[in-house]
């Protein structure tokens, strides 16, 4: 137990990040009907931006990230003003073609601003450990799963009891009737891209300080589309099981299989069970079948 114990931890708040990136996945599709396939270049813009702020202008840790994905959310908004909004009633697929090829656009111009070599570490968790019985948790693992389930909360929490937050969801069931009701469903749209993309950089930050700000983080975004998928569409809390769920099997299979053929067994095994799950229950842990009648 005191063995496996650090791996069910260290899986379980990798989980919440993925949980986390792919919240921000689910508010734009819950309001705006767009997959976003651009999350992992907004993962590595917002992370890329808190690194910036905190190295390069010197910020205190906390106001440099505060100032990182305030940048982020703006990016977001003006990505769905610049790109999403003219598209608006063009068929789906035209929306979710373009968010492919932001995704290139978003890649290529952080390569150009920052490089393809890492940026190096950024320390937001003092180096301390917290003795529970016999198990042993740092600091930042017992912060990065605060901040997760501090940003999930307050989110729901936003989009349940706060004006806005009933146009967003007004939005989300019916944009056109939402119109109806005199709601500025292009304003809902855009504050939607700008929480996407604010989330994505929280979580790209809090995976970043794991390791180190490098260009891997892009590829997480790919990742969160998975979680979002295996949890429901539309769901924040599956897409939060979801995570959890995937980041447990990662650390499992890395602890048991990588030491038999070798390594890499955790991004196989995430995919397998996803695939597996999703075949029994094709609409992910929180989705609901859709019936037509004719």
């Amino acid at each position: 137990m005191e063995t496996i114990a650090p791996v069910f931890i260290s899986g379980i708040v990798t989980g919440a990040i993925y949980a986390t990136i792919g919240m921000g996945v689910v508010a734009i599709y819950k309001c705006t009907r767009v997959l976003n396939f651009a999350q992992g270049e907004l993962v590595l813009l917002g992370a890329y931006l808190c690194w910036t702020f905190i190295t390069v202008f010197n910020l205190p840790v906390w106001i440099g990230i505060l100032a990182g994905l305030i940048v982020a959310a703006v990016c977001g908004a003006l990505i769905q003003y610049v790109f999403i909004r003219p598209l608006i009633g063009q068929p789906l697929f035209s929306v979710i073609v373009l968010t492919v090829g932001l995704s290139w656009l978003l890649r290529g111009a952080i390569f150009s601003g920052w490089g393809v070599d890492p940026l190096g570490d950024v320390a937001i968790f003092p180096d301390t450990h917290l003795n529970i019985g016999s198990v042993r948790i740092s600091a930042a693992e017992l912060g990065t799963l605060a901040i997760c389930l501090l940003l999930a909360g307050g989110f729901l929490a936003f989009f349940k009891y706060s004006n806005f937050g009933v146009r967003m969801r007004a939005t989300s069931e019916d944009s056109q009737a939402a119109q109806a009701l005199n709601i500025n469903v292009s304003m809902v749209f855009t504050f939607a891209w700008a929480i996407g993309a604010l989330i994505a950089g929280a979580g790209g930050l809090l995976l970043a300080s794991k390791s180190i700000f490098n260009i891997h983080l892009a590829p997480v975004g790919i990742k969160s589309l998975a979680v979002v998928f295996l949890g429901g569409l539309e769901s924040f809390g599956g897409t939060f099981l979801a995570g959890i769920t995937i980041g447990l099997a990662e650390a499992i299979a890395a602890y048991y299989l990588d030491p038999i053929v070798g390594g890499g067994t955790k991004e196989v095994f995430a995919y397998v069970l996803i695939v597996f799950i999703l075949l029994i229950r094709p609409y992910g842990f929180a989705g609901e079948k859709e019936i037509e009648r004719v």
